[in-house]
C-alpha cells in the first residue's frame, strides 16, 4: 500500500484570500478563473521533495461554489489543470475535490455529502481507489476542517499539519520539512572509507563500480540505503541499520570491490583496513 499526503488546495498551494473578489455568487477567496492560480511561496519544491520521497500527492477540496452556482464543473477542472501544469509533470497523483454544499442553490448540489470537509469522505475514497494506507499517510491544511477531515479519515493527529501564519508550521516547505525528518529511520549508521592510496575515485568507472555494489548489497541483505557520496578519495554510506548490520555491511562492501578492483589493477587494494577510531 502507499504512502501519500493530502493536500488542501487553497492558501495551503495557491492564493485565494488575496485575490480579487470575484463577483457574486462566489464567495471571497473562491478561486473561479484558471488565469487566476498561482502557486504559493515555495509550494512547486515542497510538494516535488515530497513526490521524490516516495508520497502520493493528493487534492482534497471543498468546493461548495459549485452548489452556490458561482462556478461550473469544468472550470474547477481547468483550475485543477492549471494547477498540475505549474506543479509540473507528475507531481499530482489525483484530485477529490466537493462539489455539495448544504446551503446552495444549485439542487443537484445542495445537499449535505460526507466529502464536504470536515467529513472523512474524500480521504476515504482516495484510500480505497489508490491502496493508501491512512495509517502511513499525512495531511496539509490551511483551515481546522482541513484537519479535522483527516483525523475523521483515520490519520493519526500528529501527521496532519495545519499550517499558515500563527502556527508552528508556517507554509508547505516548514511541512515537508516536518513530514520529511519524521519519515527518516529511527536507527541509522553512517560509515566513511578511504582509498588505501592516491584517488582511485577518480576514475568514473571505479566510482560507478563502488556505487553500484553498495545499491546491490543494500538489496540482497534488505538494509534500506538511505545515501551515498563519493569524493576521489573516499566513499560516505549511510544505511537504515543499527551500528552491527552497518560494520556487516562496510565488510561486504570492501571485500566485494576489493576483489573487482585488484582484478584490474595488478593486486592493488582499493581499501585499506578500517581506521580503529572509525564510528558509526
Amino acid at each position: 500500500m502507499h504512502q501519500a499526503v493530502f493536500l488542501d488546495r487553497d492558501e495551503t498551494l495557491i492564493r485565494a484570500d488575496s485575490l480579487p473578489p470575484p463577483p457574486p455568487p462566489a464567495n471571497p477567496g473562491d478561486v473561479v478563473d484558471p488565469e487566476q492560480v498561482q502557486l504559493l511561496p515555495g509550494v512547486q519544491l515542497a510538494c516535488k521533495r515530497l513526490k521524490d520521497a516516495g508520497f502520493q500527492l493528493i487534492i482534497y477540496s471543498n468546493q461548495g461554489g459549485v452548489a452556490r452556482g458561482a462556478i461550473g464543473l469544468r472550470t474547477v477542472e481547468a483550475i485543477n489543470d492549471r494547477l498540475r501544469s505549474l506543479l509540473g509533470p507528475g507531481i499530482l497523483d489525483s484530485c477529490y475535490w466537493c462539489p455539495f454544499h448544504p446551503k446552495g442553490k444549485v439542487a443537484q448540489w445542495t445537499r449535505p455529502h460526507d466529502w464536504q470537509k470536515p467529513g472523512p469522505g474524500m480521504l476515504i475514497s482516495a484510500a480505497r481507489e489508490l491502496d493508501i494506507d491512512l495509517s502511513r499517510s499525512w495531511a496539509i491544511g490551511d483551515r481546522q476542517r482541513d484537519i479535522d477531515s483527516a483525523i475523521a479519515a483515520g490519520l493519526s493527529p500528529d501527521r496532519c499539519l495545519l499550517i499558515g501564519p500563527g502556527t508552528p508550521i508556517p507554509d508547505m516547505n516548514a511541512a515537508a520539512d516536518r513530514i520529511l525528518n519524521s519519515n527518516q529511520p529511527a536507527t541509522a549508521a553512517t560509515m566513511r572509507m578511504r582509498a588505501l592510496q592516491g584517488a582511485p575515485l577518480a576514475d568514473p568507472r571505479t566510482r560507478a563500480t563502488v556505487i553500484a555494489t553498495a545499491g546491490a548489497i543494500a538489496e540482497r541483505t534488505g538494509i534500506p540505503l538511505i545515501a551515498v557520496q563519493a569524493d576521489n578519495e573516499s566513499l560516505t554510506i549511510s544505511l537504515a541499520a543499527d551500528r552491527l548490520a552497518g560494520l556487516g555491511f562496510l565488510a561486504e562492501l570492501r571485500r566485494a570491490t576489493n576483489t573487482w578492483y585488484s582484478a584490474r589493477n595488478n593486486g592493488d587494494s582499493l581499501w585499506g583496513e578500517p581506521a580503529p577510531d572509525q564510528r558509526f
